[in-house]
């Protein structure tokens, strides 16, 4: 990982409570006697790396995001937009170190594209055609421009777009592609096709529209029309699933 300073806290005090154990072994004289000192234990205090953590989750995500197939990152792209333009919602003032990178965030209006394009620009980079990834090397920039307070709130959106690469959030259902049974039989109903008790094959379902078409092409039941054509999209978006009801 690139330009990444460590400080382990915890291993140095690990290695000063030895030392200091291995002094408090010697014995000293009191009275005659030896008497064995033990210094008291601080329990060890917690170091946060808000700016490391961040820097990890943005790895960990690229990893994830450079495996993808193509179809399935163009999905996902659609939607992590949404979760990026959710952080442009909660980016206040106050996550801000420099107030000049604030007002070139807001925009003049408080522009809600603005801050978008401006999340994009700063925390992403093309990677191919295709693809766009987090950007690895801006970790000067990152540390220069939010508070511990902001690089936690861009650390929670990448655990979201991570989240949502492992749910495999990004395959959004289209509710007109779902089936539903009843309206299925319904819509088929208004085409003419009476049995539905064995698959029904949808060379039959546009066949039977065509019929239902041309019979009330030249009506003036507009309505009516209108019925038919809207049965055939219904059952046009349903049928692959319904397909799958059979298996």
């Amino acid at each position: 990982m690139k330009n990444k300073l460590f400080f382990n806290y915890n291993y140095l005090k690990t290695i000063y409570d030895i030392f200091i154990d291995m002094n408090s072994n010697e014995a000293v004289k009191a009275g005659g006697r030896r008497i064995k000192q033990r210094k008291k234990r601080q329990s060890t205090p917690i170091v946060h790396d808000t700016h490391g953590i961040y820097i990890d989750a943005v790895d960990k995500l690229n990893k994830k995001l450079l495996c993808m197939k193509d179809n399935d990152y163009l999905k996902f792209r659609d939607f992590s937009t949404k979760l990026v333009q959710k952080l442009g919602d909660e980016l206040k003032r106050s996550y801000f170190k420099n107030r000049g990178e604030f007002k070139t965030f807001k925009g003049d209006g408080d522009d809600a594209s603005q801050k978008l394009k401006y999340l994009f620009n700063k925390l992403f980079k093309p990677f191919d055609q295709v693809k766009i990834i987090m950007s690895d090397d801006n970790t000067d920039f990152i540390k220069k421009t939010f508070t511990p307070s902001g690089i936690n709130l861009l650390t929670q959106m990448v655990y979201g777009l991570d989240k949502s690469l492992v749910e495999k959030k990004y395959e959004q259902v289209d509710p007109e592609k779902i089936y539903v049974n009843e309206q299925f039989k319904a819509n088929c109903t208004l085409l003419g096709i009476h049995d539905t008790s064995s698959k029904v094959s949808f060379s039959l379902i546009k066949s039977q529209y065509d019929v239902k078409k041309k019979e009330y092409s030249d009506s003036e039941n507009i309505e009516k029309s209108l019925e038919i054509t809207n049965a055939f999209i219904s059952l046009r978006n349903q049928y692959d699933n319904y397909l799958k009801s059979f298996n």
